[in-house]
């Protein structure tokens, strides 16, 4: 009886740290994503507003 708890608790420290590990890279990749979109936004909002100053200059 003992001996199959004690296999129980091991297999959910197991499960525990494995569920970690995990979220962890989950959480990592989400914000490596995150700042890369924030990247790409900066790049694509920096190149309209120059076409559009570019514009802007051009009607003046």
């Amino acid at each position: 009886m003992n001996h199959e708890v004690a296999d129980v608790c091991q297999q959910w420290e197991l499960a525990a740290i494995y569920l970690q590990r995990v979220l962890f890279s989950v959480m990592h990749f989400t914000m490596r994503f995150v700042v890369l979109m924030e990247a790409m936004f900066i790049l694509v909002v920096k190149e309209r507003w120059s076409q559009m100053t570019i514009h802007i200059v051009k009607l003046i």
